[in-house]
């Protein structure tokens, strides 16, 4: 859980008339340098969801939208250009 908390990253971003967002991220590519994403993600799998903080939650959340956006063939680059384009 230590090392998907460490590969999670943040970008903040505000439009006109909104305040500012958060994006919470996790690119696969810097995972697999240390190990193989669907080996980690059978780790994952195998840990119980009681008792996480809000940190891990969000480590566990960014990794399966990572891992998604992989299967769906979207990239793995900027998460304000090429995961919401719309914005």
């Amino acid at each position: 859980m230590a090392f998907l908390e460490a590969m999670v990253g943040k970008v903040s971003s505000s439009g006109s008339g909104e305040g500012p967002r958060e994006i919470w991220y996790i690119q696969l590519q810097a995972v697999e340098r240390f190990m193989d994403a669907t080996g980690l993600e059978r780790r994952v799998k195998s840990l119980k969801t009681q008792g996480q903080n809000e940190s891990q939650i969000r480590a566990l959340k960014a990794f399966e939208e990572a891992l998604g956006r992989r299967r769906s063939g979207k990239p793995d680059g900027a998460p304000w250009r090429d995961w919401f384009p719309e914005n």
